[in-house]
């Protein structure tokens, strides 16, 4: 029986000393995204919001009380929502260590970003402070910068989640389009649209044409005014009438997104738009 009591002991003292025992882990994972997203997601403050897992509990606990403080001097920044907090620092735009407090656990690791020849891919490395039983056992609930590290790389991978809208690319689909162009001041578009679109639906008529899709609108601001293109897509080419004709549209690609939002605002998903082709290596033909 002593034996056996002694043999438990040993077992739960090494156990003991094996948890207060710290070693460093690293682990690297291959990310598919550039290297400007990738970096933005990591020194900007309110961008660890959209991702980290911890940093989101945070938030989704108490809104009203959550904060993230930046100090620009040593460029770190923390997240609270006492008595959880979260703090950040940026050794170099390629590094930034991490400490994550619970009330139960204290999490410490970092993660460095990795350049690489390629324009579609980043290597981040996860370097963690571990308890070495934890490490031999696997034990769950530690290895916190690999799990966020996954979350980050399911967020920059996700186009809507990052982009924040469905973005895809779709072959043009109409080619033909009765149009009309015309100048008009930003306050009389509302009343201008109706009118000019049911001076098209008249030509094709007129003409025998077919609508093919969705009534479509360009415009370009000049100062207070609108320079317009309206255009109706149309089953086949038809000779002009008047202001109104038909064009062809290139065949290709095009970019197609879904915006819900006021219509001061619609400039938002454009800014994307740009981005997405940026960051993809599109050329912006229209």
């Amino acid at each position: 029986m002593k034996k056996f009591l002694l043999l438990v002991l040993i077992i739960f003292s090494t156990g003991i000393v094996l948890y207060f025992i710290p070693i460093t882990q690293g682990k690297t994972y291959i990310i598919k995204s550039n290297f400007d997203n990738t970096l933005s997601s990591l020194n900007k403050p309110a961008n660890w919001e959209k991702w980290h897992p911890f940093v989101r509990t945070l938030s989704a606990k108490d809104f009203k009380t959550f904060q993230c403080m930046r100090d620009s001097l040593t460029h770190s920044f923390r997240f609270l929502n006492s008595p959880d907090s979260m703090v950040v620092k940026a050794i170099n735009p390629l590094l930034y260590n991490v400490e994550q407090y619970n009330e139960r656990s204290i999490s410490s690791y970092a993660y460095q970003i990795i350049p690489s020849s390629s324009t579609n891919s980043i290597t981040i490395r996860t370097i963690e402070k571990v308890p070495l039983l934890s490490y031999l056992f696997a034990l769950p609930g530690e290895n916190k910068g690999n799990e966020s590290v996954l979350a980050l790389k399911a967020f920059l991978e996700n186009e809507k989640a990052f982009y924040g809208y469905n973005i895809q690319i779709e072959k043009v689909r109409d080619t033909v389009f009765a149009v009309t162009t015309l100048t008009i001041s930003q306050n009389d578009l509302f009343k201008t649209l109706p009118k000019e679109f049911s001076r098209i639906d008249t030509y094709i008529k007129e003409k025998n044409l077919i609508q093919k899709n969705f009534a479509s609108v360009s415009y370009n601001p000049t100062g207070d005014s609108l320079e317009l293109i309206l255009g109706i897509p149309v089953n086949k080419f038809a000779t002009g009438n008047k202001d109104i004709k038909c064009v062809n549209i290139p065949k290709g690609r095009m970019l197609t997104g879904n915006y819900r939002g006021k219509f001061g605002e619609r400039e938002k998903i454009y800014e994307t738009f740009r981005k997405y082709t940026h960051d993809h290596y599109l050329e912006d033909v229209g």
